[in-house]
């Protein structure tokens, strides 16, 4: 076979901050909240898919999770000691798959089915996802408005914003209150934007430095000439490229 055509086997990280590969890893740094989380937007059947983890896939598939004994079950499978504080609550799986049902009715985007759980579809959805303590959040691009917006408090630090399903917008508040990027970013929060995210403020920038060429070009006159419409004309900023907003 093919390098590119074998698939990256990707590693399931527990609350530790460590990234399991094999059984023995998930019996050693098991994380009951991470590991159910994994099994309700099954990932964690993937894993062991991936991994020709059959006999252990089959119980897991076999297990009821509405069952209260779930979580007993669930940790038997695995090999680990259950405590009284791993519950599990199956509506949370209910809620999942509504919201991934909603996701494929909205959008095609791989990206965006993949990662269901850390999808911000609205700003309500993306404020509870960093209250949460998501680092990395995907935000749903509306296909048929053409754009999305939303709007990221400064308070939240060292978080990664990947745009999918279609443009995004973002912009900034304080205390409350919408702020600019370059005041955003004086704060150093450590963020990461990429995909189809745009600054909000500097596309309205890139948006008004083409209604000028626009006019400049009815009016016959080429840009080193824009003074001739009014001497107080300057040099609109180009939009920043994501990469060069990622290395401040």
């Amino acid at each position: 076979m093919d390098k590119m055509d074998r698939k990256i086997k990707y590693a399931l990280q527990m609350g530790d901050g460590v990234n399991v590969r094999t059984l023995e890893d998930l019996r050693k740094h098991f994380d009951f909240n991470e590991v159910t989380g994994y099994y309700v937007d099954h990932k964690l059947i993937e894993w062991l898919e991936d991994r020709y983890y059959d006999d252990v896939k089959q119980n897991i598939e076999a297990l009821d999770d509405k069952a209260p004994d779930f979580a007993q079950k669930f940790c038997q499978v695995f090999g680990v000691e259950w405590k009284p504080s791993y519950v599990f609550n199956s509506d949370q799986k209910l809620a999942y798959e509504r919201k991934e049902d909603l996701v494929k009715q909205t959008t095609t985007d791989p990206l965006a089915l993949r990662h269901v759980k850390s999808l911000a579809m609205n700003q309500e959805e993306l404020e509870i996802l960093l209250t949460g303590g998501m680092r990395e959040i995907y935000l749903l691009g509306d296909a048929e408005e053409g754009q999305s917006v939303f709007t990221i408090p400064v308070t939240f630090t060292k978080r990664s914003f990947i745009g999918v399903g279609g443009r995004v917008f973002v912009d900034f508040k304080k205390d409350g209150k919408k702020i600019p990027f370059d005041q955003a970013e004086r704060e150093k929060n450590g963020w990461n934007f990429s995909g189809s995210i745009q600054i909000m403020d500097e596309a309205n920038e890139k948006e008004d430095s083409s209604l000028l060429s626009q006019s400049l070009s009815i009016l016959g006159l080429g840009s080193d000439e824009k003074d001739k419409v009014h001497p107080s004309i300057e040099n609109l900023p180009k939009q920043k490229e994501i990469a060069e907003i990622n290395s401040v």
